[in-house]
């Protein structure tokens, strides 16, 4: 489990923090106790809440659904999931709200102008007649949901557009740089982008999590129908930006504090001089958002191996005064129509007597469980009943069963062993009692292998990212390139690849150099990596503006084979 993982599963979950008091839209919660998986160590955990709205505090929506109508969206899961979840947000729509399609594959367009928000049934019926196929180049499709967006602002309103993507595509100018300068252009409209991420397989989390943060707007994972009413009804408001650029600094103060490590955050620092930059581009936060982040410190005078940061490293006392203070929260925000922030701090004493509350117990609960899953150094001898133990102790009212269903995951993953320890880690699923996923870090850097139960070295981690699709075959990432490669047989193709997509019967759909190919699961080129374009629905290739048709073993097909 990677660093964002682990951060997007504490996140994952609502807790109770204090509501902001006054006129301020976000609030800081802190706890300190006792370190759940070091006795000796003590766990620090901050949580901001923004200020809820009622639905009827809401101001007026202007929402553009950018929606990815390529052929990678095919399927249950990606664009029909969409359409699902489009259909459960136009129940929830006032007649003040409008909405608006654009699609974008080969081309984009106009699937269903601005629309009222009454209009229930007109904006199911066009999300609906959707359908997936051809490649991912849209080019004009960003401009033109930004175009709408602006035709049809509204004043005081929430102007946002909503792009729907299983991540492997372009929307934009033909370069990431290109594309995120329009992004950050456009919201000086007013105009924000938020970024719904659908499906396994491609979806590129970091990429997602840029864009949206481009746009002064949020971005959510979505990977069944459960989560798509959690992010678009339940938590709708969450659309909604009320606070922009919000950044914390924990000042440690070095004579309380020896060392320290913050948890699922580490891809995330900023330098400190970025603290009081408000040129500087960081997270929104929309009404009714939550965001929690911990903290593992070791008390001043304790021994440990660890090589954590230290604050003399962060500091210069030099610099700074303590009192009794442990450490100072600080934090900065921008209102979402201002470009000029706030700054609010907190000190915060420790109390050995204190008693966490339940936010604080049920968060380090889901911090051992990710630390479980990538077989981190830093929880020891850490097993599946001290995750269970404190979350259930920690259920609170859980109106939507999520804290249940984490526990339930926990026993389940506890079922796979009978010593409670992880046989399996991050992504890969194979067979639990013969392989296991590791991690090495090197000069801060993570790589991933997968070695058997025996500690024999399947997969030496040299890599980015690996995922288990099928049959014993991974697809790895190294440098932002892909390969295929199969646990007992070896490298099956170099990382060369731009993307590899897997279609159907380990069949795979490579690009290379803006060229697209496919080949099988030994890798064989079945369909030569020189086409402009590939429809893998039957399997059109295009090249030099004329089309070839092709079976799905790679034969070649007569067109009058073919249904409509």
């Amino acid at each position: 489990m990677t660093p964002s993982a682990q951060r997007n599963l504490i996140n994952f979950f609502k807790y109770d923090y204090k509501q902001p008091t006054d006129k301020e839209p976000v609030a800081i919660s802190t706890e300190t106790g006792v370190c759940p998986w070091n006795p000796s160590h003590l766990l620090f955990s901050i949580g901001i809440k923004t200020r809820e709205l009622l639905k009827k505090e809401l101001p007026a929506a202007n929402f553009v659904f950018l929606i990815d109508v390529s052929g990678s969206m095919y399927g249950p899961t990606r664009l029909d999931l969409v359409k699902s979840s489009l259909n459960m947000l136009v129940e929830n729509l006032r007649p003040a709200d409008k909405v608006a399609i654009v699609v974008y594959a080969g081309s984009a367009g106009v699937v269903l102008p601005s629309t009222s928000g009454k209009n229930k049934k007109k904006i199911k019926t066009a999300s609906e007649n959707l359908e997936a196929g051809g490649s991912t180049a849209g080019g004009e499709g960003i401009l033109l949901a930004y175009k709408i967006a602006k035709e049809n602002f509204i004043k005081s309103g929430n102007n946002r557009i909503i792009l729907c993507t299983d991540g492997d595509f372009n929307v934009g100018p033909s370069s990431e740089k290109q594309l995120e300068m329009l992004i950050e252009e456009q919201r000086k409209s007013g105009v924000f982008l938020s970024v719904l991420g659908y499906s396994m397989g491609n979806y590129k989390d970091n990429r997602m999590q840029i864009l949206a943060q481009k746009g002064n707007g949020n971005h959510a994972y979505i990977d069944d129908i459960s989560e798509a009413k959690r992010v678009l009804v339940n938590e709708t408001g969450t659309l909604y930006t009320v606070a922009k650029d919000v950044k914390l600094q924990v000042e440690f103060n070095p004579a309380k504090v020896q060392a320290y490590r913050l948890i699922g955050y580490e891809t995330r620092l900023l330098d400190d001089k970025d603290f009081n930059d408000d040129t500087k581009d960081t997270g929104e936060m929309g009404a009714g958002h939550t965001v929690t982040a911990l903290y593992e410190i070791i008390p001043a005078g304790i021994d440990s191996a660890f090589e954590i940061i230290r604050p003399e490293e962060k500091t210069d006392p030099a610099t700074r005064t303590y009192s009794d203070e442990l450490l100072t929260v600080k934090l900065r925000y921008k209102l979402p129509d201002k470009e000029e922030s706030k700054q609010t701090s907190i000190p915060v004493i420790f109390n050995i007597n204190n008693q966490p509350d339940e936010n604080f117990r049920f968060a380090s609960s889901v911090a051992m469980f990710a630390q479980l899953l990538r077989n981190s150094g830093f929880i020891g001898n850490t097993t599946y009943d001290d995750v269970i133990k404190p979350a259930k102790s920690a259920m609170g009212e859980d109106k939507d069963g999520f804290r249940k269903e984490f526990i339930q995951l926990v026993e389940k993953a506890k079922g796979l062993t009978n010593s409670g320890k992880p046989l399996l880690y991050g992504n890969i699923h194979i067979d639990e009692d013969l392989f296991e996923y590791f991690d090495e870090d090197s000069d801060n850097n993570t790589f991933y292998g997968i070695k058997d139960k025996k500690g024999n070295i399947i997969i030496q981690p040299v890599y980015d990212d690996i995922e288990y699709i099928n049959g014993g075959v991974f697809l790895v990432r190294k440098n932002d390139k892909y390969g295929l490669y199969h646990y007992s047989s070896g490298e099956i193709t170099p990382v060369i690849y731009d993307d590899i997509e897997e279609l159907n019967d380990l069949t795979f759909l490579v690009e290379k150099d803006d060229k697209k190919g496919m080949i099988d699961h030994t890798g064989q080129l079945i369909i030569p990596l020189e086409y402009d374009d590939i429809d893998y629905k039957y399997i059109i290739a295009e090249k030099d503006n004329e089309k070839s048709i092709f079976d799905r073993n790679g034969k070649s097909a007569n067109p009058n084979e073919m249904t409509q």
